[in-house]
C-alpha cells in the first residue's frame, strides 16, 4: 500500500517539481493561445484592403498588442530571440514597429 506524505504527486515527485511542471504545462499552453491570436490578428489585417488606411492602421495596433503579449510569454519561457517567429508568422514590417506601443490619444479612433 503507498503511503501519501502530501509531497509528492502521483509520479512520485516532490511537491516543487510538480509545480513546476504545471507552470511549465501552463506557460505552453498560454503561448500556444497567444499564438493563435496572432495568426487571427494577422489574418485580419490582410484581409484590409491597403487603400483603407484608417483601418489598416488599426488592424496594425491590434496586431501589435497581439504580437507584443505573444513576444513576452516567449521571454517568460526563456525564447528570448524572435527571429524565427517574425519569419514564420510573417509579420510585417509596420506592425513590428508598432509593437509596445499605444496609439497616441490624438489618433485614437472610438
Amino acid at each position: 500500500m503507498a503511503v501519501h506524505d502530501g509531497m509528492t504527486g502521483s509520479r512520485g515527485e516532490s511537491g516543487a517539481s510538480a509545480l513546476q511542471r504545471a507552470l511549465s504545462a501552463e506557460s505552453a499552453a498560454n503561448l500556444g493561445r497567444l499564438g493563435r491570436a496572432v495568426q487571427r490578428a494577422l489574418a485580419g489585417l490582410r484581409g484590409i484592403p491597403e487603400d483603407q488606411t484608417a483601418a489598416r492602421e488599426d488592424a496594425e495596433y491590434a496586431c501589435a498588442e497581439a504580437v507584443w503579449y505573444y513576444f513576452v510569454q516567449r521571454e517568460a519561457c526563456g525564447l528570448a530571440r524572435h527571429d524565427s517567429v517574425i519569419e514564420t508568422y510573417e509579420i510585417p514590417a509596420p506592425v513590428l514597429a508598432k509593437v509596445g506601443a499605444r496609439r497616441p490619444a490624438a489618433l485614437k479612433r472610438t
